[in-house]
């Protein structure tokens, strides 16, 4: 009975975090990165520009911001997820 309560806590305690962004190329030189966060908003959009950074330094060229959209998302742990969403192209 103390195994199920444990894992019952555990997978309700992943279910509250927030995956981590991932880049994905939506053309040539184009990409696009998505997070969502319940706790950390800030600290996980700061760590989408990094990456957004981090994509464009590895090819040796510059990041061009070209949209975002900011917003609610789904409904966490503790409430109201908060969502984000960067585009950007290496030039």
């Amino acid at each position: 009975m103390f195994r199920v309560a444990a894992v019952a806590v555990l997978l309700l305690g992943l279910a509250g975090c927030s995956g981590t962004p991932t880049v994905l190329q939506t053309g040539q030189d184009s990409y696009r990165i998505m997070g969502e966060s319940e706790f950390s908003y800030t600290d996980m959009v700061n760590s989408m520009y990094q990456k957004a950074n981090n994509t464009c330094a590895a090819q040796g060229k510059e990041t061009r911001i070209t949209g975002t959209d900011a917003g609610g998302g789904s409904i966490g742990f503790a409430g109201q997820k908060r969502a984000m969403l960067i585009r950007f192209r290496c030039i």
